[in-house]
Parts: structure tokens; C-alpha cells; sequence
């Protein structure tokens, strides 16, 4: 059979005392009690006053015991537990409160109480400051079910929080204002609450790296950062397009890269000189192409020899028409002759083939008398 712990400040009883710490705080500053209040810390629990004390190892279990044998679903608050010791003996048992809901957290059973106006003013007046629960438990001290609480003002556990803050602003306001600024519901307990901000804190050092890392100060703001890391991953894109072009893997260091596309630029002046070279052996080769066919024209009594500066001039600014006026020319000496006088018509004149020469040459007959003359006197 279940152990009923009554109500009393006496060895006889369960009054639990609280701390002015966070949710069980009373909201002095809106005149409100709390709404949420703990009822039953976690785990094992021990009073004040030397009884060995109790364990909670199944607060879901126990809560489901509670509400299904409360009466509307609803636990009462009372006063320095009128149910258990007053109400017995015919007296008044008034309730300060009811508690509508329980929820199992991580420090234990919490309680949503819907405070009677009586129950309001006298926790916001501070006529009472601490909560006692009244439970049921097991030979060993296992909690079984929870038959209520009351507003007390010598408490016994001292593991629960005060309803009422001592003195200066109400922790449970510092708490709502942490709980907003951390995004977090007003109904988070305080083990939620320091989790968000070590997570914060983890956070800013993780912020404070990356800032060193992109080279930016510690004060840089997200804007910044996210900027300059995208600009950085604009440029690793940038080195691994370099390393592919370079024939290189893309995940090449770019101190790699840099070395192998100097070497690149190293590789294209050697061929630059190479093609130089190679372009002046083809002029070479042309060149004496052109002379060869220039000097076989003259040979062949095509031309004079006067005239080979200016053949080999056209030769090399327009190759097809030399090759058209080689085909073309009339013989105008005798094959390895350098005399002209055999085949002009009179002294001074010059032959049909002479000033056909003088036409494909856009050269004036005078012009090529005067050579001619020129011949004949070494001059």
C-alpha cells in the first residue's frame, strides 16, 4: 500500500523548499505569478529535515497515475496543506490554484497552475514564497503518483524553486528575456535555456576561426565574410579551370599551378625562337628559289643582267607575276650572252622583244636603253 506524504513543516510531511531561480520565480513586475512552476525535481530527492528522502526514475509514468485519478484532470493547490491536515479534522481547505497540466522535463515534473485571484495576490505579495508537493510513494521511496501541492512558507526540498523572487528584478523576467533572445518558448526550463547559449557560444568561436581563416578581423561582419569567402571560391574555381588548361588534376595546390604554367611560359618563348628560326630558313629557301629562277631567265636570255635586282624584287613582293612574265618574255639575247646589239634592229633602237620587256616591266624605253648602254661600257 502507498505511502501518503502529507503536508506539514514536521518529519511527518513533504514541504519543499525553493530558491529564487529562473521559471519558478514570481513576475513581480506584472504583479503575475508564475504560470509554470516545478512540482518534483528528478531523480532521487532529499527533505531538509532528515527523513531519507525519495526517487522520481519515471516522471512520465508517475503524471499519467496523477491526472488519471484527479478529479476533472485537475490537481489542487492549497495552503500550507489544508487538504491533508485541516480538511480532516472538519477545517477549511481553500484552493490557491489548480494544475491543469504536468510535463515531464529534464529537471523533473513541472505544473501549469491556473491560480485562484486569492492564491494570485498571495504569492504576488509574497505572503507565501515556496511550493510543497504532496505525493504518494512506494516502501522504497519510488514516487507513484502526485495528489497535489501547497503554498508554503518552510519548505523541505530543497531542490525546488521559489515562486517568488527575493529581492530586485524577478529571475523568471531575466529568463523570459534570455528565452526571447535566444528564440526559445517561455515555457523552456533553465537546462533548454543554458544549452542555446553554449551552443551560441560554440557558434561565435566557430565565427571568430572562419574570420581568421578568410584573413578578415574577428569584429568582421557575416556580410563580410560571406563575401570574401565567395570570392575565394570564385578563385579556387579560377586556379582548378588554370590546372585543367595546364593538364594538371583539378585538386593541384596552387603553388603547383603557378610553377607549371611559368614553366608553360618558359616553353613558349623556347618556341617562339624556334619558329623564328624556322621562318627565316623558309625565306632563306624561297629566296634562293627566286634567284635560281631569276638568274635561269637571264640565262636563258629572258632578261639582262641589269635587270636582276628589280626581278628579284618582284619575286619576293609578288611571285605569280614574275612566274607569268618568266612564261611569257621573249628571248631577247643569245642563251648566256650579255650583248643586246645582235638583235636590235638598228643602233640606238630597240627589238620587238626589248619593248615587249619594257611593257611587262612597266620600264620606259628609255629607260632600258640607258641600261643597255650601261652594259656595254661596264658602268
Amino acid at each position: 500500500m502507498p505511502t501518503r506524504v502529507p503536508t506539514t513543516g514536521t518529519a511527518a510531511s513533504d514541504v519543499a523548499l525553493a530558491s529564487a531561480v529562473l521559471t519558478g520565480a514570481l513576475d513581480v513586475s506584472s504583479g503575475k505569478p508564475p504560470e509554470w512552476v516545478q512540482l518534483m525535481p528528478a531523480g532521487a530527492f532529499k527533505p531538509a529535515d532528515g527523513r531519507p528522502g525519495w526517487t522520481l526514475p519515471d516522471a512520465q509514468a508517475v503524471i499519467g497515475a496523477s491526472l488519471a485519478a484527479a478529479a476533472g484532470g485537475m490537481l489542487p493547490m492549497d495552503y500550507d496543506h489544508a487538504l491533508d491536515l485541516a480538511a480532516p479534522q472538519g477545517g477549511r481547505a481553500p484552493a490557491a490554484g489548480w494544475m491543469t497540466a504536468l510535463e515531464a522535463r529534464a529537471d523533473g515534473i513541472w505544473a501549469k497552475v491556473e491560480w485562484t485571484d486569492a492564491g494570485a495576490r498571495a504569492v504576488a505579495s509574497r505572503e507565501y514564497r515556496f511550493l510543497s508537493p504532496a505525493f504518494l510513494h512506494a516502501k522504497d521511496g519510488t514516487v507513484t503518483r502526485i495528489l497535489g501541492a501547497a503554498l508554503v512558507n518552510r519548505p523541505a526540498l530543497p531542490q525546488l524553486p521559489a515562486l517568488a523572487a527575493h529581492h530586485g528584478e524577478p529571475m523568471n523576467e531575466l529568463l523570459r528575456k534570455l528565452l526571447e533572445a535566444l528564440g526559445l518558448p517561455e515555457t523552456a526550463d533553465q537546462t533548454t535555456a543554458l544549452a542555446a547559449v553554449s551552443t551560441l557560444k560554440a557558434g561565435t568561436g566557430q565565427l571568430t576561426a572562419l574570420c581568421s581563416a578568410a584573413g578578415l578581423e574577428a569584429s568582421a561582419t557575416i556580410d563580410q565574410l560571406a563575401a570574401t569567402i565567395t570570392g575565394l571560391k570564385t578563385a579556387a574555381g579560377q586556379v582548378k579551370a588554370i590546372a585543367a588548361a595546364a593538364g594538371l588534376p583539378e585538386a593541384t595546390p596552387a603553388e603547383q599551378v603557378i610553377t607549371a604554367v611559368k614553366g608553360l611560359k618558359g616553353g613558349a618563348s623556347l618556341l617562339e625562337q624556334q619558329v623564328a628560326t624556322l621562318a627565316a630558313q623558309v625565306n632563306s629557301l624561297v629566296g634562293d628559289k627566286h634567284t635560281a629562277k631569276v638568274d635561269d631567265a637571264i640565262k636563258a636570255g629572258k632578261f639582262t643582267p641589269a635587270q636582276r635586282g628589280d626581278l628579284l624584287a618582284l619575286a619576293s613582293a609578288n611571285p605569280d607575276l614574275l612566274d607569268r612574265m618568266i612564261a611569257s618574255a621573249p628571248v631577247i639575247l643569245s642563251p648566256g650572252s650579255t650583248d643586246l646589239g645582235t638583235r636590235q634592229a638598228a643602233e640606238g633602237e630597240l627589238t620587238a622583244e626589248q619593248k615587249a620587256v619594257c611593257a611587262a616591266m612597266g620600264l620606259s624605253e628609255d629607260a632600258f636603253k640607258k641600261s643597255l648602254a650601261a652594259q656595254k661600257t661596264g658602268a
